[in-house]
Formats: structure tokens, C-alpha cells, sequence
């Protein structure tokens, strides 16, 4: 409200009418979200921006009201991309950070939350240059895996990156997919009866441009 983007949550009906819809965040100030799932309790649990921090709530699924919300950051701008339910009763929270990279420009923020949103365990995953998180998944052998960009590892200038976690949030395994002529992102993970399948972008740099 107040002239500024905000965050924006419109329930539905089977028929495509709306039950309930809110507007969420602050005047003047720049707020949205990025991603929401279903919460344990049955309520939605959305992420996004507020201020330039993480941004979490819980949203009732009745009305739509914040059962609670919660932001995490520092003085640098972070903002949460990624979310999935993981170890059972947790959930997983990734964001592209400025404020905990690992002194270089943004790195995957991970974070790992319980119902309420309190912190049970965070870490920073990046090199010199810059990552952005896109999405995660929980897996069935009760890890789970995150995926996006990287400029730091790989052959090209930002590759395709997955980090796959077991059960206990240790990185089992991490791989960079690219070429040196092109920039690649993923955008989904899927996990099949054999394995993974990614979907992302990529875009082929031209050999010269013309201002």
C-alpha cells in the first residue's frame, strides 16, 4: 500500500472466484514474494522481501491473516527464493544474499527452519563470484537438493548449479553444468524413478555487441 510494490496473496475457489485476497508489507518501501507451499499445519507458508531482508509467514489458510512472519538478514539486501518442506517437520529457506556471502558478491543463504520460523540451522554456499538459488526440493531418500545459478564454479560465465543434502543437511554432492560461451540457470528439479531431471535457461552470448 501507499505507492510501493507489495506482497499479494488472493485465495481461490474450484471455479477460479476468489474466497479471500491481502495485501501484505509496508508503504514506500519495496516488499514482495517469490514463492509459497502448503504448510504443515495445512496453512500456506510464502517468502519473499521485505525491506530488503528475508521475508517469511505463515498465512491462515481460512482468511489469510499472518499466523506469524518473520525476516532474516543483515544490512546488505537478502531476499528468499527457494522454499520445500524437508527432515520431516522442517522448513527449507534459501536466498540470494548479499550480507553472508562469502567475501565475494552473492552467495545461496541457506536456512533451515522449524514450524514456527526460528532458525535451526544456517550456512552460506558460493566462491568469489556471484549465485542465486532458484529452487529446492525434498528427496526421497530424505535429503533434499537445491538448484540455480553460479558464477564462481563451472565453464562459462553463470552455470547451471545443483547441491544435493542427506538427511542430516550434509552436502552429499555438488556439480556444475555449463559452457564457457553461455549462461545457464535451474529453474526446477524433479525427482524420478531413477534420478533427476533440471529445467532452467541458457543464453549464448553473441561473439560482439553493436551500441
Amino acid at each position: 500500500d501507499g505507492g510501493a510494490l507489495n506482497g499479494r496473496a488472493v485465495l481461490l475457489d474450484p471455479a477460479g472466484n476468489i474466497l479471500w485476497q491481502r495485501v501484505y508489507g509496508s508503504a514506500f518501501v519495496p516488499d514482495y514474494f517469490t514463492r509459497a507451499i502448503v504448510a504443515y499445519n495445512g496453512n500456506f507458508l510464502v517468502i519473499g522481501s521485505l525491506r530488503g531482508s528475508a521475508w517469511v509467514l505463515e498465512l491462515n489458510r481460512a482468511d489469510g491473516h499472518a499466523e506469524w512472519q518473520r525476516t532474516y538478514g543483515g544490512p546488505l539486501e537478502d531476499t528468499a527464493l527457494a522454499v520445500a518442506k524437508v527432515l520431516k517437520r522442517y522448513y527449507l529457506v534459501v536466498s540470494s544474499s548479499d550480507t553472508f556471502s562469502n567475501g565475494g558478491l552473492r552467495d545461496w543463504w541457506v536456512m533451515i527452519l522449524n514450524e514456527q520460523g526460528r532458525v535451526w540451522r544456517e550456512f552460506a554456499l558460493g566462491g568469489p563470484d556471484s549465485e542465486d538459488p532458484l529452487t529446492a526440493i525434498a528427496t526421497s531418500d530424505g535429503g533434499f537438493m537445491i538448484g540455480g545459478g553460479t558464477g564462481s564454479f563451472g565453464a562459462g560465465f553463470s552455470d547451471l548449479w545443483l547441491v544435493k543434502f542427506d538427511r542430516r543437511a550434509r552436502i552429499e554432492w555438488q556439480k556444475a553444468y555449463g559452457r564457457p560461451d553461455r549462461t545457464d540457470h535451474a529453474w526446477q528439479i524433479l525427482e524420478t524413478a531413477d534420478g533427476y531431471a533440471v529445467i532452467g535457461d541458457t543464453y549464448r552470448f553473441p561473439e560482439s555487441y553493436e551500441f
